[in-house]
């Protein structure tokens, strides 16, 4: 299972209202697309914690599909494999309980004291629709993160349709010379009738994904609230963003 690390890329100024319109990222709204494949392949099999995974960094590329207009820097999240501080092996704690047809996590993870991440909720697959309604824990000696997804789609070997809402809140502790971070999100991912070749690439449909941060430090702050639209097709490898 991987675990979650924080990148804390702060933006330089807040953007107006809401649902302002941002830079759309196709190369991310590909990755999003790919990764639902994964997710199929894994429920197929019964694995649900390799569902899990793929959820995570399928949502993890959705928040930077979308960016404010003009700025390079955002918040976000990326997820790497875990490690102990001390280079042990992780140790496995709480149970997933798994079937061809749904997982069931209760507090499945390292619960080490310092660095611990652990997952509850559960996946599940009726045919070819996946439904997701996870927790993701993360505790560090700095850093505190829960994050959670969930989702109804509809996830088959030629179309994907449906959608997927993943949000949190992620609190850094202060060091010696710099202020503590509060930051949140909120993202929005929306796979509009998504038709998809043998090798689960995108040839038609399109994403639309609206993605909120707010961040706070030491009395200062930055926003935004963006939304974009990735357009595939006709053909694999044609994105355009809208």
């Amino acid at each position: 299972m991987h675990k979650i690390a924080i990148a804390c890329l702060l933006v330089a100024a807040a953007c107006g209202d809401s649902h302002d319109k941002g830079t759309v990222n196709t190369a991310s709204a590909t990755t999003s697309v790919t990764n639902m494949a994964q997710i199929r392949t894994s429920m197929s099999a019964g694995n649900g914690a390799s569902a899990a995974t793929a959820l995570q960094a399928m949502t993890a590329a959705g928040q930077s599909i979308v960016t404010p207009a003009g700025q390079a820097g955002r918040l976000g999240l990326l997820s790497t494999e875990p490690s102990r501080p001390d280079g042990r092996e992780q140790v496995i704690s709480g149970t997933a309980e798994c079937s061809a047809t749904s997982c069931t996590f209760n507090n499945y993870g390292d619960d080490t004291a310092g660095s611990s991440w652990l997952i509850n909720g559960t996946v599940s697959a009726t045919g070819d629709n996946a439904k997701f309604n996870l927790t993701y824990k993360v505790l560090t000696a700095a850093t505190s993160l829960t994050w959670a997804i969930d989702g109804d789609v509809t996830n088959s070997a030629t179309a994907i349709d449906g959608n997927i809402h993943s949000h949190g809140v992620t609190d850094i502790a202060s060091g010696s010379n710099n202020p503590g971070i509060n930051v949140t999100w909120d993202t929005g991912l929306d796979f509009n009738a998504i038709s998809v070749d043998a090798q689960g690439c995108a040839t038609g449909g399109d994403l639309h994904a609206v993605v909120a941060y707010s961040a706070q430090a030491g009395g200062n702050g930055a926003a935004f609230d963006v939304e974009g639209t990735a357009a595939f097709g006709p053909t694999c490898g044609t994105v355009t963003a809208k």
